[in-house]
């Protein structure tokens, strides 16, 4: 994109523009000048200019959609994902490609809109940040201090919950409490299975449950109870993962990918070959029982590789 003050400012520059093999198509779209290069027989397009008006509507709307995908990468998967369908779907069809994905590039930038006037409300000004690489994955200080966030919340839910709970309170007020904490504190929903807090006590603390078969127990904490909670809140689509003082895992796993959807977790368990540099970011949740007891334990955080280095989250 190049902006201008006044489009006619850009007629010096086409026939170098031209000799650069770019086409110019016009006034493609109201208030913009659109140049191209590629194989226009064939309608493939490799490069494209856009040419606007300098701090005009249209220049706002790219500048506001370019920062707010780079900054939520959730949306910009989701936008990505979109043209690809389209591309397959119309891989002759530039028209109706293009068409396909207005609806979203519409809903996208009205939410750009509301995110920069909220920063603009608040006195900040986002600027695109150098890019960390984690397991070989390029993850800006931005996404990085989203997850962050995260487990910070889980971590104050917890020291929440150690100062709050008392014996002969119930398992779901415990569950109701953290959710309603969380909830409070910045979380949008909860990625697995919509709970936001498995919560365990006594006995229970040695059994494990997928979350879709969870239902909170109908039992009260007693004096010296073992109390087991595990949180999974997200904000925006950026999951929190973190479990203190929980259970031996009969299910065989001891961690998994962090994933957009929960479907695409990759498990640390016997017969997965996967490299953890294979992924972004994982969890470690070594559950740990003495033989025979009644009783287990479980320390769950987020973790990834910076330089080769083992980071905590």
């Amino acid at each position: 994109m190049i902006g201008v003050r006044d489009l006619n400012d850009i007629v010096p520059y086409m026939e170098l523009l031209k000799q650069h093999d770019f086409v110019f198509h016009g006034e493609d779209v109201e208030g913009q000048l659109l140049f191209a290069m590629g194989d226009f027989e064939k309608d493939t397009r490799t490069h494209h200019i856009h040419v606007v008006k300098w701090n005009g509507a249209e220049w706002n709307n790219y500048i506001n959609f370019r920062d707010y995908l780079n900054c939520h990468p959730d949306k910009a998967m989701l936008y990505d994902d979109c043209k690809k369908k389209l591309a397959l779907q119309f891989p002759d069809d530039r028209r109706s490609y293009t068409a396909g994905k207005q609806e979203l590039i519409e809903c996208l930038l009205k939410e750009a809109q509301v995110w920069r006037a909220v920063l603009s409300g608040r006195g900040e000004r986002w600027a695109p940040s150098k890019q960390n690489v984690f397991n070989g994955y390029g993850v800006t200080e931005e996404t990085l201090e989203l997850y962050s966030s995260m487990q910070d919340l889980n971590r104050s839910a917890i020291k929440y919950a150690a100062d709050t709970i008392e014996v002969g309170m119930s398992l779901s007020d415990i569950k109701e409490l953290l959710e309603n904490y969380l909830l409070g504190n910045g979380t949008d929903s909860f990625w697995y299975w919509d709970v936001g807090a498995f919560v365990f006590a006594g006995d229970e603390t040695a059994l494990s449950v997928s979350g879709k078969d969870y239902k909170v127990a109908d039992r009260v904490i007693r004096e010296n109870d073992i109390i087991t909670i595990d949180l999974s809140p997200q904000r925006n689509g950026i999951w929190g993962d973190y479990a203190r003082t929980l259970n031996l895992d009969f299910l065989g796993n001891l961690g998994h990918s962090i994933e957009k959807n929960k479907n695409d977790r990759i498990y640390i368990e016997k017969g997965n070959r996967k490299r953890l540099s294979d992924v972004t970011m994982f969890t470690f949740e070594p559950h740990i029982s003495i033989p025979d007891s009644r009783y287990g334990y479980k320390k769950e955080d987020i973790y990834y590789f910076a330089n080769g280095k083992l980071m905590r989250l």
